[in-house]
């Protein structure tokens, strides 16, 4: 259970950070 949380955290942030820029950069484009 605890190797499964981990393997979505090191998943999960990663694309996190990318949505979060993607939309930082929509919205100034905007």
């Amino acid at each position: 259970m605890l190797l499964l949380i981990n393997l979505l955290q090191l998943f999960l942030i990663p694309i996190l950070c990318l949505l979060i820029s993607n939309l930082l950069t929509v919205y100034f484009l905007l």
